[in-house]
């Protein structure tokens, strides 16, 4: 709370407040793919919003650690449990309203493209993409992420992947 005001900062739309978020960016080991949703889009949206694919993520919950976070996101979105490797990349963006600061971990899926249940309130779709794909797919707009994002994050995660083979 800021001295006198009786407002928490996350109401301040000034304040310098983020929300906190895991983004996981999964490595399918035998094809070297990377795991992509298809969430349902945020209303209201706009008539001939495009679909949008990005890696799978949620925020954190009350005294939850990064690697806690991932791994029960992952779990819920997806019934899928992944190794996590650790913190790769962050950037800030808005989300649902809010800024956000989105941490990306490096996790790797327990076999090549291991079966998803999905959970509809959060993912429409997933599908498995090369670098090459995810980069084309920034050119169409198709997903949220830049070009120099994806190179950057898929190149660092899979450098510390390979340091952690056993994650």
């Amino acid at each position: 709370m800021s001295a006198g005001s009786g407002r928490l900062g996350a109401e301040d739309p000034g304040a310098p407040y983020a929300r906190l978020a895991v983004v996981a960016l999964i490595r399918e080991p035998e094809q070297s793919r990377w795991l992509l949703v298809r969430a349902p889009p945020a209303p209201p949206a706009p008539l001939g919003a495009r679909e949008s694919w990005a890696p799978p993520g949620g925020r954190l919950e009350r005294d939850e650690g990064l690697e806690q976070a991932v791994v029960r996101e992952m779990r819920e979105e997806l019934g899928l449990e992944v190794g996590v490797a650790g913190p790769c990349y962050a950037y800030l963006t808005m989300h649902k309203g809010e800024r956000t600061l989105a941490v990306s971990m490096a996790c790797r899926a327990p076999g090549p493209a291991p079966p998803l249940t999905l959970d509809p309130a959060e993912v429409l779709d997933a599908r498995w993409v090369a670098v090459e794909e995810w980069l084309d797919m920034a050119a169409g707009g198709s997903t949220p992420w830049s070009a120099g994002d994806i190179s950057q994050a898929t190149m660092l995660a899979t450098m510390l992947l390979d340091v952690k083979p056993g994650a």
